[in-house]
């Protein structure tokens, strides 16, 4: 998942890839990691394009979600903030 975040990745294509069925990654995270595969995707993608905005590597909110794949721009601001572990955009920028 480190490797490839900026494609688009499935579940499915996460479970191939581990070469597990999707069932066992799902009970692989959620015993190991306490969390699920999409949402430890999400927030890969999330903490790169934070990462591009606070470096200025891409100087807009749009370029940072454009570089992280498939997210939906409409929902780009609004997941960031509703994170729990996150300050909301504004804050986490300054």
């Amino acid at each position: 998942m480190h490797e490839n975040f900026s494609q688009d990745l499935s579940l499915a294509s996460i479970a191939a890839a581990a070469e597990v069925p999707i069932r066992t990654l799902l009970d692989a995270f959620s015993r190991f990691r306490e969390e699920n595969p999409m949402r430890k995707l999400r927030d890969m993608r999330l903490d790169h394009a934070h990462t591009l905005l606070r470096t200025a590597r891409c100087s807009t909110i749009t370029d940072a979600a454009l570089s992280i794949a498939t997210l939906r721009l409409g929902r780009f601001p609004r997941t960031k903030g509703e994170s729990s572990e996150r300050a909301p955009p504004r804050q986490s920028l300054e």
